[in-house]
């Protein structure tokens, strides 16, 4: 896997052939401090920390009209990608605060929220399987201050 100093939180990675009828499995991890911020409306003093996912996950390809020049070693721009055969796509997030978190939630994506204790201040977090990789990206977590 390599990271492209141009594209930020951007990864290529590749996987070589993958015979027929085998599985392969790739896990990436992306550990991050989130920012919260003070909510104050009727209901209670809260905080609310969001963490964007990319758009869409899936296996892409980079337009040969999209390269640039790199400033350190050969280009690494990704041929067309066809994609014939069905995968999977699975999300989890650990959470842990100094306060019980109180719901997470997205315009989009239906999660399924387990904690890990009676204080609530632990938690996984895993998206719902759908028919399509396109998730919102923008789950809230709900923190009581």
């Amino acid at each position: 896997m390599e990271k492209d100093e141009l594209m930020g939180d951007t990864f290529a990675m590749k996987v070589g052939n993958i015979p027929p009828s085998e599985t392969a499995v790739i896990k990436l991890r992306y550990v991050c401090r989130l920012q919260a911020r003070k909510v104050t409306d009727d209901a209670a003093n809260r905080a609310v920390a969001v963490f964007r996912l990319p758009s869409v996950l899936n296996p892409r390809y980079t337009p040969p009209s999209s390269e640039t020049e790199r400033q350190f070693g050969p280009s690494s721009a990704i041929p067309v990608c066809k994609v014939n055969v069905p995968y999977k796509f699975f999300f989890s997030a650990g959470l842990k605060s100094q306060c019980a978190i109180m719901a997470v939630n997205s315009a989009k994506d239906v999660f399924k929220l387990t904690y890990h204790g009676e204080d609530k201040t632990a938690a996984k977090v895993i998206i719902m399987p759908s028919k399509s990789h396109n998730i919102s990206g923008l789950p809230n977590i709900v923190n009581v201050l």
